[in-house]
Parts: C-alpha cells; structure tokens; sequence
C-alpha cells in the first residue's frame, strides 16, 4: 500500500484529465511469472482498488477503468464487455491478454 499512496501522490499533481485503471488480481498468474510471495492476495487487491476509487471520485477529472473486471473476463475467457460493445466467449484470454496473463495486449 505504501507504492499505492506514492503512486497517488504523483498523480495528484498532474493539471490534467487523467484515466487510471484498477488492480487486477494477477492469480492466475502463478507459474507463469509470479511466485506466490509476488501475488498481494486478493484482500490487498480489494483494498487498494477502494482506496483508489475513493481517491479518484474526490477528483473531478479522474475516471476509473475496470481493469479488475476485464481481466477476470478475459482470463476465464468469458464474454468481455468493452465500451458498450460485448465480445462473446471464445478466445478472449489470447485476444486481450499477452502471454503472462497480466498484461492486456494492444487489442486488450
């Protein structure tokens, strides 16, 4: 939580709009490229998408994506809803997510 709140402290300075995404929960991730003792569990995860939800609605020009919510999705392969547009079940964790599992990919 503390890089959380360092995090925060940069952001804050900036004058402009600003979109930040929440913290996915990388557990799939195991034996791909994180260790168990990588992973904050999904406890922390929760709690640090709350502190920053609270931080960015105390700002007008800051917006939340759904990070969390998309890569639970695209993960598990299941239907992905972006922008309004639904992307039914299928490929989804090969079209949105690179390798690791983590990181989205330029579609993503």
């Amino acid at each position: 939580m503390k890089y959380l709140e360092l995090g925060l402290a940069h952001l804050a300075k900036l004058e402009c709009p600003l979109v930040v995404g929440n913290i996915p929960d990388t557990g799939i991730s195991f034996e791909r490229v994180l260790s168990l003792g990588k992973h904050a569990g999904t406890k922390t995860v929760a709690k640090a998408n709350e502190r920053l939800r609270k931080w960015a609605a105390s700002r007008a020009s800051v917006g939340v994506l759904d990070f969390l919510k998309f890569h639970q999705q695209a993960s598990r392969n299941f239907e992905v809803e972006v922008v309004g547009k639904r992307i039914p079940v299928g490929k989804n964790r090969e079209l949105f997510l690179q390798w690791d599992q983590i990181h989205p990919t330029l579609e993503g």
